[in-house]
């Protein structure tokens, strides 16, 4: 009878620390890049030309989002990107922008030291669970912008750092085997050290999250300096 209320435990233990292997992503200061869209700086229409951008996929990922929310701008009349800039009197030039900008986002993504404490002692109390693991995404996106009519160039830095938690299956299975594997909580203090890095298992779901937050922002950014 006894050893069948200890299999039971041990058992109801295993369930629970599976159950509670993963804490979905969620960004905690996105209201720090919530801007509210401004009436159209001109009543003419513009046509933009955009550069092109060769950099890392992630990076690609947020360069294709402003150019995705700044085509939806009411001022803008055509975009042109990929677009190569050429001297405002080439007559040869079928598309002739009335600016030219190039956008240059870069993303670093960083873990926590925090992610050890979560990890150990926090397995005991399924910290990952109600907490996620603590990570950050500086993103750095380089604005140039061109008047192609009066070759007046203004450049700029948007800085965006997003501080999101995030647990994924994986890292929550190894962060509560504490409770399960032999040793006394021993794996979660070695699995705690392995957490403090960047998961980079968080990203594509961070991006998704983030993507309309961040993109919105960088474009009114954009359209302030037009």
């Amino acid at each position: 009878m006894i050893k069948s209320a200890k299999t039971l435990v041990i058992f109801l233990i295993i369930s629970s620390s599976l159950f509670a292997c993963s804490y979905p992503l969620k960004i905690k200061n996105t209201q720090e890049f919530v801007v509210t869209p401004k009436f159209s700086p001109t009543e003419t229409r513009l046509n933009i030309g955009v550069s092109s951008f060769t950099g890392t996929p992630d990076e690609q990922f947020f360069y294709n989002i402003v150019l995705e929310k700044l085509s939806t701008k009411p001022f803008v009349g055509k975009m042109e990107a990929p677009y190569k800039f050429r001297n405002s009197n080439d007559s040869d030039e079928k598309f002739k922008p009335d600016f030219a900008i190039s956008i240059e986002p870069h993303v670093d993504y960083n873990g926590s030291g925090w992610n050890y404490l979560i990890t150990f002692p926090g397995f005991l109390i399924f910290t990952h669970a109600w907490n996620g693991f603590a990570y950050e995404a500086d993103i750095t996106t380089k604005i140039n912008i061109i008047n192609v009519k009066t070759n007046e160039t203004r450049s700029f830095d948007i800085k965006t750092v997003y501080n999101f938690r995030h647990c994924d299956f994986g890292r929550g299975f190894w962060a509560s085997s504490g409770w399960f594997l032999p040793g006394l909580g021993a794996t979660s203090l070695i699995a705690g050290f392995f957490m403090i890095q960047y998961d980079d298992d968080a990203t594509d779901e961070f991006q998704t999250h983030v993507k309309d937050n961040y993109g919105n922002y960088v474009v009114e950014k954009i359209s302030d300096a037009i």
